[in-house]
Formats: C-alpha cells, sequence, structure tokens
C-alpha cells in the first residue's frame, strides 16, 4: 500500500520525478546498486506506505538457485527500460498535452494523489503549463 516517488534536483534546486511508484510497483536505482555508487536520485513516501526492502546479495541469490527468477527479473528489467526509453522519448518530442495524456494512461489514479506541482515535475513543465493543458483538454472534451 502506499505511493513512492522518486526524483533529483537540479544544481539549482529544482525536483525533477522520474517516477511514481503506486501500490504493487518497484523502484529503486538499479545504476546505483549494480555499479555500487552513490546514487543521483532520492525516493520518498508521498502516504504511508508498506515498503518491502531487498538486499541485493538475496536476489543474486535467488537468481543462482531459483532459475525462472532469472527470467522474472530479467522481464521486469526490460520492462524498465521500456518505461523509461518511452519516457525520455516524450519529453524529448512529444507536446505538454501528449506528456500528460500519456500520464494519465500510466498512473490512472495518481493524479488525485499528488499535488499538480509534482505532476508538473514529472512532466517537466510548469505547475502553470499544466494548468492550460488540463484546461485545453477540458474545453476539447466539454466541445465533443
Amino acid at each position: 500500500k502506499g505511493l513512492l516517488r522518486q526524483f533529483a534536483i537540479d544544481e539549482k534546486g529544482k525536483e525533477h520525478i522520474i517516477q511514481f511508484a503506486p501500490e504493487n510497483w518497484f523502484v529503486s536505482d538499479r545504476d546505483s546498486v549494480y555499479f555500487k555508487e552513490p546514487s543521483q536520485y532520492f525516493i520518498q513516501t508521498l502516504e504511508n506506505s508498506s515498503i518491502v526492502l531487498i538486499d541485493d546479495n538475496f536476489l543474486n541469490n535467488l537468481s543462482q538457485k531459483v532459475p525462472a527468477f532469472v527470467d522474472f527479473n530479467t522481464r521486469l528489467l526490460h520492462n524498465h527500460i521500456r518505461h523509461l526509453q518511452n519516457r525520455i522519448n516524450l519529453l524529448l518530442s512529444a507536446s505538454a498535452e501528449s506528456r500528460y495524456l500519456d500520464f494519465i494512461k500510466i498512473y490512472p489514479d495518481i493524479l488525485l494523489r499528488v499535488p499538480q506541482t509534482m505532476v508538473a515535475a514529472y512532466l517537466g513543465i510548469t505547475p502553470e503549463s499544466l494548468s492550460r493543458v488540463r484546461k485545453n483538454l477540458a474545453q476539447k472534451n466539454f466541445q465533443k
């Protein structure tokens, strides 16, 4: 249960949300874990949350003892890579409206659980731009 966010803070102190992790989602800094380097990300609970912390050694041992887990972990990793590549593509090439619609598709219930400033930080836009996007979409839907 609960909701988390993974984010970075740039040199100006601005937060950039990498992902939200609602119930039953997985969140980690695989780069930091795999390469044993300090993380450049923060993970924060946004609601009262139940969290399962899994040690990297446990995962390695499980992979050696249970071959099916290797397949599961590989699938999980590839899904994560696909999600991040899609997110990069949207941030680089999609309009703010398209990014917002994609956000709703990926995180349908999060709009009611986080402040709009966090949604804007995830989309890479200002809260004012997010308000304009929401207003334009509301007008389009009303006119249909």
